[in-house]
């Protein structure tokens, strides 16, 4: 369900999961990608836990100052936004891919403020050579 409250625009996912398999999995949200977990979920609701399980793996395993991740990821999502290229919907990057991305850039610079984060963000991916993998 899309909506917007107070000019933000959210995107509500839903994903039932049932106490027994919380009780059996208990460090799934913050579990790297298992196949072995079997989740009692369709498709549709596990692409809504991943957005969630991929933020605590890059918080865990990538980024130390999470605080200054968040705020420059607010920027870069903001920019995108207002340039009206914020969407995996129209084949733009969409809010994963853009973590991935800062994720990268706070593996290279770990002590740099959101500030620095961002216009290294924007340097480094303005010269990117597209066709190299960004792997962090």
């Amino acid at each position: 369900m899309r909506l917007t409250i107070h000019g933000v625009q959210i995107d509500l996912l839903l994903s039932i999961i049932s106490q027994d398999f919380m009780r059996k999995n208990p460090d799934f949200f913050e579990a790297e990608a298992n196949e072995d977990i079997n989740m009692p979920t369709n498709p549709q609701e596990l692409r809504s836990i991943n957005g969630y399980r991929t933020a605590i793996y890059l918080k865990k395993k990538y980024v130390d100052k999470y605080k200054n991740y968040r705020v420059t990821l607010k920027a870069i999502k903001l920019w995108a936004k207002n340039k009206g290229i914020y969407s995996q919907i129209y084949g733009y990057l969409g809010g994963a891919a853009f973590s991935i991305m800062l994720a990268k850039i706070c593996q290279l610079y770990p002590n740099y403020s959101s500030l620095q984060l961002l216009d290294r963000f924007f340097f480094i991916y303005a010269n990117w050579v597209w066709s190299i993998a960004i792997i962090i």
